[in-house]
């Protein structure tokens, strides 16, 4: 019955959970650095990863509903890395990749995910 009571105030606590959260988000940013074998993508997770980051946050004061701004706000990032991706491959000394893009992708969702931490409003609503 006592560790019921633990288990429930780590969950309901908002500031553990956030904290939580960052941190594996962290870490999974962290262990796919170290495995990226070009040193150039590892530059892709500042700007694809502050570019979701921001798309989201300026779609979401903008737009009500958690599902439709998350919709809107990849939108335009996505747009950005497939063009990227064209003009690479339309170079005669640059090569465009479909991995590079799923790469990006990923940044872009692990910015878009720290944005859509769970906070306490969010978090008291379910409770």
């Amino acid at each position: 019955m006592a560790s019921h009571g633990v288990l429930r105030s780590f969950i309901i606590n908002p500031n553990t959970f956030q904290i939580f959260f960052i941190l594996s988000a962290l870490l999974l940013s962290l262990a796919l650095i170290i495995f990226l074998p070009n040193p150039a993508e590892k530059t892709h997770i500042l700007s694809y990863g502050l570019f979701g980051f921001i798309s989201i946050k300026d779609v979401t004061s903008k737009v009500q509903g958690t599902l439709k701004s998350l919709l809107l706000s990849l939108t335009y990032p996505l747009f950005i890395d497939m063009l990227d991706e064209c003009f690479q491959w339309l170079l005669p000394y640059r090569v465009g990749k479909v991995r590079d893009a799923m790469i990006n992708i990923r940044w872009i969702f692990i910015g878009i995910s720290l944005f859509l931490r769970p906070n306490k409003q969010r978090l008291q609503k379910t409770i």
